[in-house]
């Protein structure tokens, strides 16, 4: 994606969006893909084929003001498979769109609605299910089946039901070694042919990636399909895949979210800070105060907390909060009861009821005036954050059992941020 509003980019293939397009969009691809990504796509199928056109043009059409959003937009149309860039040098960037799966498609993309479940829920699922259902009670089925009427050539006949399931979404999967995993089958078991297939090889770094299983794992989800189930396509594997994931991570449905923050659908960011939000609600002032010096608070420090909290109304979590980035504002000094009831009558003008509410204010405060200001000093990263980026890594694969001193340092981080300009 450009940074520049003024280069320029070609729509070479058009997708004039017709009404099955414009449900589907709405019921499945909405949900998961925000309100900025379906006005940008919807936007594209009115434009021209061939005709080159100014990002500047598209800014202004959508009344965005930058294109940070409309990258963030874009990326997530390529990465739900609605859209594909390419760039020359000389000539720019050309989109080509490609056509939604209508609803009932949809619906029989395993991943896809796995991802959609997790975002509206399973009974909205299955009532547009219900939709695409057709009574049979008292009809016998006489459809012909693939081989009563295909002919199998000498190919295996795996490699040719591997042929048919075509991929939809582009996935790398940078972390999956598909090298090892090929290396993980007995050439008996499986071909060498089938995995060196290249729609083989996508079904399972689409699966792996998705269900967030690695090389092991997924070895034995592809077993489990050709033994015990006796068939091999992509929703078989994909429902054990599933299986393997509800087992590992003691969750329903994988959860669908950006990589980098995003305005109008959940993102990992998001995650962190709910993560954290909701531990501060588990922690007494007491709890911090004795975290940050390693010795019991004092009955005069405690008191003043618990007046802090009667005479500001303010919820303890936020009181938790303002004690940990006062901290790292003070470095380390506690000052007096004055001090912390100036930032609350001041959090409380601005109507700052959560954690969440005080970070996302402090967050445009600092914004604002690193727009404003030319110079500015900068705090110095304190000694303890590169301990807790070690540490971070170590301890974030357990997040059911709360361990006050990893959340004390998770929200030194945030203050750090708030601080450091």
């Amino acid at each position: 994606m450009p940074e520049l509003m003024y280069d320029t980019f070609v729509l070479s293939h058009k997708k004039q969006l017709n009404s099955e397009d414009l449900l589907s969009l709405t019921s499945c691809y909405l949900p998961l893909i925000g309100m900025d990504s379906y006005v940008f796509y919807t936007l594209l199928s009115t434009l021209q084929e061939n005709q080159e056109y100014s990002f500047k043009k598209i800014l202004d059409i959508l009344n965005l003001s930058g294109m940070k959003k409309l990258t963030s937009a874009q990326e997530k149309l390529e990465g739900i498979g609605l859209l594909e860039v390419y760039h020359h040098e000389d000539k720019g960037y050309m989109y080509k769109m490609n056509a939604p799966f209508s609803e009932e498609q949809f619906l029989q993309e395993e991943v896809l609605l796995s991802l959609l479940e997790s975002q509206i829920g399973q009974i909205e699922i299955q009532k547009m299910k219900q939709k695409y259902q057709t009574n049979t009670k008292g009809y016998q089925n006489i459809t012909k089946s693939f081989d009563d009427i295909f002919e199998i050539s000498t190919e295996n006949n795996q490699t040719v039901l591997t042929k048919l399931i075509q991929p939809t979404l582009s996935f790398e999967n940078h972390h999956f070694n598909y090298v090892l995993f090929k290396m993980l089958f007995d050439s008996s078991f499986i071909g060498e042919e089938v995995l060196e297939e290249q729609e083989f090889k996508n079904m399972v770094l689409k699966v792996s990636f998705i269900y967030k299983l690695n090389e092991e794992e997924m070895k034995d989800v592809v077993t489990k399909t050709i033994t015990i189930d006796q068939r091999f396509d992509y929703p078989t594997l994909s429902k054990n895949a599933k299986m393997a994931f509800q087992k590992k991570y003691k969750t329903t449905t994988p959860r669908l979210t950006t990589q980098k923050d995003d305005q109008y659908i959940a993102s990992i960011q998001d995650d962190q800070l709910i993560a954290l939000c909701n531990s501060l609600e588990c922690m007494s002032p007491s709890d911090v105060l004795q975290e940050l010096s390693g010795i019991k608070p004092s009955d005069a420090e405690v008191k003043m907390f618990a007046d802090l909290i009667h005479n500001t109304n303010l919820s303890i979590s936020v009181i938790n909060l303002m004690i940990l980035i006062v901290n790292q504002e003070k470095e380390g000094e506690l000052p007096g009861y004055s001090y912390f009831e100036k930032i609350a009558n001041t959090w409380a003008r601005a109507k700052l009821k959560t954690p969440l509410d005080v970070i996302h204010y402090l967050e445009k405060k600092k914004k604002k005036e690193t727009t404003t200001s030319t110079s500015k000093k900068k705090t110095p990263v304190p000694d303890w954050y590169s301990e807790y980026e070690k540490s971070l890594e170590e301890n974030k694969t357990d997040q059911t059992n709360i361990n006050t001193s990893e959340v004390v340092e998770d929200i030194k981080k945030i203050a750090k941020n708030l601080f450091e300009d």
